[in-house]
């Protein structure tokens, strides 16, 4: 039995002294002297901040670098111990990983390192052309991820970029706007400048012409021309396709469907600028027609200008054109009167096809004038429409001097600017040619004139018809030109012959379209 103890109790020692050999083994063991990075921050760290590194052996750390290559030396710490670095971050470091150097290498950390960055922009031109390259400058705008133009036309491809400066080139179809920077950091901000960049527009200063004929070439002379993606002419139609372009100068041939009016530039953002400058188409005009009345099968000869541009006529009741004259100059046609022709107004059509309508009535022996398609006033007043008018008195109907039939209208002008009014209807004027008007002027009236308003566009007056003082005058206007100029539209519902200061009797008969 006493053997059995011994044993275990020899066994014990020897265990006993092993673990004191390990011991003392553990504790005359050198320290390491490798340098290790543990940890670093604060997370959202601002730059000029004070940041800390903590590690092992540090103070064999000659200097810590920081993306892109950005170095703090030794000599620029805080503080410097085995276990503790302290240094200032540099403006100019960015998000990455650092990296410890050591004179025997380098040590790169496992994570990255980002920064709550608050960017700023301190200049940014007024004005700039699109698809130009424009210079932003400010603080930390290396974190700036993207410039959205307004509107909503995001860039994140920049020319050149910095910490103090960016180029960017202004998106071609980016319109005048503030300006919006994302930039990037533990905190993402946006900011939208106060002040907008004013993105530049095409400026005609000059026409080469003002009087144009269909399929001419106009010049527009200006700035920023060369911004120009399309014209479009009054009637609508748009020409991009340019003779010439630049930056002073565009060439454009007349579309054949333009009429007057002014220009409307647009450039690729879909903006659009209008000329203060007008154009004026040259149309053949027929201003006389001899003899009048005319036979059918006679020879009628219109008398105008611009009449070589005309290629065929038409004539009222008819359902073709005449292409075949007599003889043909720019201010005279000889023309037979076919058979079946009416009375009524004619058209030229153009050689680029475009419609003329004549201002004076083709007129056939007869008795009486060519009837009213549609009637205001004839005899008294028709289809709903009343006698609204202002100033001096109106009788109607009047027998006292008549145009045709039983009655006319009598309106006693009073020099107030006074107006016969015709209200209480509407017509839609789209399906007729021409607005007629019979005017007398009575005692006195020589000299002055009435004007007619449509819809009380007070501002645009149209048709200014003189008084003939005793005798009956017909006035006929196109009515394209009177819904052209007065702005209208083709629903009218107000019709108003305002006196000019005129003062005494004026007699209306025979209003109404044909």
């Amino acid at each position: 039995m006493s053997k059995y103890i011994l044993s275990l109790w020899s066994l014990l020692m020897v265990v006993a002294i092993s673990v004191i050999v390990v011991s003392c083994g553990d504790d005359d063991e050198p320290e390491s002297t490798e340098t290790l990075l543990l940890s670093f921050g604060p997370t959202g760290i601002q730059h000029g901040e004070m940041m800390v590194i903590i590690g092992e052996n540090l103070s064999k750390v000659s200097a810590v670098v920081f993306a892109t290559d950005v170095s703090v030396p030794a000599a620029s710490f805080a503080s410097q111990d085995d276990d503790r670095i302290e240094l200032v971050v540099p403006d100019q470091a960015e998000k990455g990983k650092i990296k410890l150097i050591t004179d025997i290498g380098e040590i790169e950390s496992k994570t990255e390192i980002n920064f709550e960055v608050v960017f700023g922009i301190t200049n940014m031109p007024a004005e700039a052309r699109p698809g130009s390259n424009i210079t932003i400058t400010g603080q930390f705008l290396n974190w700036i991820e993207s410039i959205t133009f307004f509107k909503d036309l995001v860039v994140e491809d920049f020319v050149s970029q910095s910490a103090n400066e960016i180029v960017v080139t202004v998106p071609v179809d980016a319109k005048t706007g503030p300006l919006e920077f994302y930039g990037t950091g533990t905190e993402p901000i946006a900011i939208v400048t106060e002040a907008e960049l004013i993105v530049s527009l095409p400026s005609v200063t000059d026409f080469s012409t003002s009087s144009l004929k269909h399929a001419e070439d106009l010049t527009l002379t200006g700035t920023n021309l060369d911004l120009t993606t399309a014209i479009v002419f009054p009637d609508g139609s748009e020409v991009s396709d340019f003779i010439e372009i630049s930056e002073s100068t565009i060439v454009v041939e007349v579309p054949t469907t333009a009429v007057d009016g002014p220009l409307t530039l647009v450039v690729a953002s879909g903006e659009s600028v209008t000329t203060d400058q007008t154009i004026s188409i040259v149309l053949p005009e027929a201003t006389e027609l001899s003899p009048s009345p005319v036979e059918i099968g006679g020879e009628l000869t219109i008398i105008g200008t611009n009449l070589d541009l005309v290629r065929s006529v038409a004539f009222p009741g008819l359902a073709f054109e005449i292409e075949n004259f007599e003889s043909q100059s720019a201010d005279e046609i000889k023309v037979i009167v076919p058979e079946g022709t009416l009375p009524g107004f004619m058209k030229f059509t153009t050689i680029h096809d475009f419609v003329v309508n004549f201002s004076i009535e083709l007129k056939l022996p007869g008795d009486g004038p060519t009837p009213l398609l549609y009637s205001i006033f004839d005899d008294n007043f028709e289809n709903g429409w009343q006698n609204w008018s202002w100033g001096g008195a109106v009788e109607a109907p009047s027998s006292e001097l008549v145009f045709d039939g039983a009655g006319s209208l009598k309106k006693s002008y009073d020099g107030s600017w006074d107006a016969m009014y015709f209200g209480g209807s509407s017509v839609d004027v789209s399906s007729y040619t021409n607005m007629v008007v019979y005017l007398y002027g009575g005692a006195g009236t020589s000299g002055q004139n009435v004007q007619m308003v449509l819809n009380e566009q007070w501002g645009a007056p149209v048709g200014v018809m003189p008084i003939v003082e005793g005798e009956w005058t017909e006035y006929s206007f196109p009515l394209s030109d009177l819904i052209s100029g007065s702005g209208a539209g083709t629903q009218w519902n107000h019709i108003v012959f305002q006196g000019q200061g005129a003062t005494g009797d004026v007699f209306y008969d025979f209003v109404g379209f044909r």
